[in-house]
């Protein structure tokens, strides 16, 4: 593909002008003392990046010059929102009734011991364990979780699951999110003593999708936006585990699945309902790779974002 040298270099002038103006803007947002005022500025940002992304797609909507560098900056932005969170993530020591409850409760509470020893030995210094995001965390987490299981000769299964449901999305995005299930009383219950990593203000403004180069919002924006997902999301978090139904499940794994779709998504398919067909029978299936989840959703409209949106004024909001 030949690439017009004069539309390149002036691409990079503007791209050199437009990063001008976004690093004084997050010397701004770094430098007020004030929330709301770090949440508007950086939700200009987005906005502005959003609008201005296609000028930097040369052909064919493939070829881009300067966006990345500025995408840079606007992670930079959301990380000054890391200790900030969009829901109550206190944890709570709570009195059970039942005997697997009360065994639950204890477990939770040795594991989130160990995370927080192990957070403060890598030099994390030493706050209380709701200080900490625990991004990162997830599959040491699970193979503790595991280890506490044994001990008391219970068996529980990790579940490691790939962003996109299949190593091979992982191009699109990173990592891995662990979790265990075990069973107690033939009652499966999930444990997850990480999830609130999912609830910090970093990667939690719906503005932030349909951007080139960023992924979606974080699962627990979507999390908050229904009842019945918000009452699972709050048992986790508080808690650190829920027992398992074919309908917490469903509501667990939707959260994730919502946070892979980018703005193609809703741009494509005009669904602003952030909800999803799929049930706790078929994200099992996802998993243990018994069904495709490309058969079922445009790869291109999962994790980041490698074209412009059309309309680049398009406003993703639940509808």
């Amino acid at each position: 593909m030949i690439i017009d040298m004069n539309k390149y270099n002036e691409l990079n002038k503007k791209a050199d002008k437009y990063n001008e103006l976004f690093m004084k803007q997050f010397s701004l947002i770094s430098k007020t003392n004030l929330l709301e005022e770090k949440i508007e500025r950086t939700k200009e940002l987005y906005l502005e990046l959003k609008r201005i992304s296609k000028e930097f797609y040369l052909v064919g909507d493939k070829e881009f010059v300067g966006l990345k560098n500025l995408a840079e900056i606007i992670t930079w932005c959301e990380n000054i929102f890391e200790e900030y969170y969009i829901t109550d993530i206190s944890t709570i020591n709570k009195e059970y009734n039942t005997s697997e409850e009360k065994l639950l409760g204890g477990i939770v509470k040795e594991a989130r011991e160990y995370l927080h020893d192990l957070l403060t030995i890598n030099g994390k210094y030493s706050h209380s364990f709701d200080y900490y995001n625990l991004e990162n965390y997830c599959e040491k987490s699970s193979d503790n979780i595991l280890e506490i299981f044994n001990k008391k000769n219970l068996i529980g299964t990790k579940i490691k699951m790939p962003y996109g449901l299949n190593l091979n999305y992982l191009v699109y995005g990173s990592g891995f999110h662990c979790f265990v299930i075990v069973e107690l009383n033939k009652n499966n219950y999930l444990v997850d003593c990480t999830y609130k990593q999912f609830f910090n203000q970093n990667r939690s403004f719906l503005e932030r999708i349909g951007i080139p180069h960023l992924l979606g919002c974080k699962p627990g924006v979507f999390m908050l936006m229904n009842e019945r997902r918000r009452k699972v999301a709050t048992k986790i978090l508080k808690e650190g585990w829920i027992k398992l139904t074919p309908e917490t499940f469903k509501d667990y794994m939707d959260g994730f699945l919502l946070s892979w779709r980018n703005g193609l998504y809703y741009e494509e398919t005009n669904d602003f309902s952030f909800t999803t067909p799929y049930t706790a029978d078929d994200y099992w299936a996802f998993l243990y790779e018994q069904k495709d989840l490309a058969n079922y959703e445009e790869i291109r409209t999962l994790g980041f974002q490698r074209e412009p949106l059309k309309n680049p004024n398009l406003v993703i909001k639940k509808r």
